[in-house]
């Protein structure tokens, strides 16, 4: 019964992590695309690595600190304390006055994370696909952050899924 009530938690926090970030970002669109298609993407990614439940429910998730409004924030902190909310809160733009600024903030704080790290690998690996083809400026932007962001959170010195994911990010630049 063990097994059963872990799958039946996994699919609980899943549900509840999938509506309310559909919810949170109702209307909101990612290019030419409904914005749940980003967060299906990125869920991906977390099911391709076999990231777990409650990895996934953060992908869900991690955009709705700062892109959502914020009673949203509210409902995120009572249904998903622990590790979902902490690894939300560590993928979330810290303030800066442009995105070099906001980077530095954000990735020191993800870094002392890894369950965040995890997430914005999912977010930057889904991010770097969708824009590869279709949008070669953002690619070429992700590109030049590239030794920044592994070497600030620190991706290949962990090891295992980490390195793995990071493997994969950099070969997705070649």
């Amino acid at each position: 019964t063990k097994h059963v009530t872990k799958m039946r938690y996994d699919e609980l926090i899943l549900d509840n992590a999938r509506r309310i970030a559909i919810d949170a970002h109702y209307g909101q669109m990612y290019g030419d695309v409904p914005y749940t298609k980003h967060l299906e993407s990125v869920v991906s990614v977390c099911n391709y690595f076999g990231l777990g439940s409650e990895i996934a429910a953060a992908c869900w998730l991690h955009d709705v600190l700062e892109d959502c409004a914020p009673e949203w924030n509210n409902a995120i902190a009572l249904d998903f304390e622990g590790r979902i909310y902490q690894a939300v809160w560590g993928v979330t733009d810290e303030p800066g006055k442009n995105r070099k600024e906001r980077n530095a903030k954000t990735y020191a704080k993800t870094a002392a994370n890894p369950d965040a790290v995890l997430v914005k690998l999912c977010d930057r690996i889904a991010n770097v696909h969708s824009c590869k083809i279709n949008n070669p400026s953002l690619f070429k932007m992700y590109a030049n952050e590239q030794p920044e962001f592994m070497a600030k959170l620190r991706v290949m010195e962990r090891g295992g899924k980490f390195e793995e994911m990071g493997n994969h990010l950099q070969k997705m630049f070649e």
